[in-house]
């Protein structure tokens, strides 16, 4: 993915300085009430989104994996982009590639990015988000072996990236009331635990501060990151309940509504850097995280295999992906 851990003080310290961008979040209020859970619906719920396929899921991240690495700037990253924006057209979307060259950490190292954008409902005003980051890590620093390897990223992120292909596959379906775009982010994993924040998610900050569209708005976000891993714990982090607590806690309602509380979790958790962050701050798009969290002894981390070569198909739930994409689906279709 893209943090160690190191930077949790400075994600909390980031946050409460961005406090006062919180006006322009669309009315939405973070709620401090934590409905409980439900593990089985408790009647019959009004379900407008066809059913999500997690079998069709797991098979694209297989296809991710079938390319090899999808580092950024490699030929496996640009034929991987090739077979994304095809697959989306075939779904019916309107796609564009958001092409760039940016800087890594180093300020030294040039990286040609894509952002892909696959809309639908197009002339829409009113629109939504989805997105996920499609570049695979560069290094397996979270590994004790080959550590300055590339890792597989079936889960990180590979898993964000096949929740939003078959969404796409059921948008063709059934078409969703409101505008929705599908964004991938490119250069989310470029980052280093030594470097600041900003060395990881090159490719949102650059849509932050060059929208694809101009003038262009969205009504909330929704960021989907090792949303695949098995054991998945979807926890409310900080930073997605200061920006948007309105959206987080429908999404979370949403799943525990269609019986996925295992998963969609009210406990909260701190804040931390993710592509969400620059949707918020440099987009102006209200955003939510929905990040795999694990509680352990020294605070809050990730899932096992994270940044690890480990992250592999075999780290994939079938049961993970059906819970994060029915929920998110529905959260689609639900929007008028």
């Amino acid at each position: 993915m893209f943090l160690s851990y190191i930077y949790f003080m400075y994600k909390k310290i980031l946050f409460a300085s961005c406090v006062a961008l919180a006006f322009w979040s669309c009315g939405e209020e973070s709620q401090n009430t934590q409905p409980p859970q439900n593990t089985q619906p408790v009647e019959a719920p009004v379900r407008l989104a066809p059913a999500f396929n997690a079998d069709s899921a797991y098979t694209f991240i297989e296809k991710q994996l079938s390319f090899g690495f999808r580092v950024t700037g490699t030929k496996s990253h640009k034929t991987c982009a090739d077979w994304l924006v095809k697959k989306f057209k075939s779904y019916g979307a309107e796609v564009m590639v958001q092409s760039a060259t940016v800087s890594t950490y180093d300020r030294k190292t040039q990286l040609p990015i894509q952002n892909i954008i696959a809309s639908y409902n197009p002339q829409a005003s009113k629109r939504i988000i989805f997105s996920a980051h499609w570049d695979s890590r560069p290094w397996a620093d979270e590994d004790s072996v080959r550590k300055t390897e590339p890792i597989p990223a079936a889960n990180d992120a590979g898993s964000g990236v096949a929740v939003l292909l078959e969404m796409a596959r059921l948008f063709q379906q059934k078409n969703p009331t409101v505008g929705v775009d599908l964004i991938l982010w490119d250069a989310e994993d470029w980052g280093k635990s030594d470097q600041t924040a900003e060395s990881y998610c090159l490719g949102s900050q650059y849509w932050g501060l060059h929208p694809h569209k101009a003038n262009y708005q969205a009504y909330y976000g929704v960021n989907l990151d090792m949303v695949g891993g098995i054991g998945a714990q979807f926890l409310q982090d900080e930073g997605s309940l200061q920006y948007a607590g309105a959206t987080m806690q429908k999404l979370w309602g949403i799943g525990n509504e269609l019986g996925y509380g295992n998963y969609f979790s009210y406990e909260k958790c701190p804040g931390l850097v993710d592509d969400h962050l620059f949707m918020n701050t440099l987009g102006k798009v209200p955003s939510i995280d929905v990040i795999d969290r694990r509680k352990g002894e020294d605070g809050y981390g990730f899932f096992e295999h994270w940044h690890t070569h480990q992250d592999n198909i075999q780290s994939i739930s079938k049961e993970t992906l059906k819970a994060v994409g029915q929920s998110v689906a529905e959260m689609a279709y639900r929007e008028k």
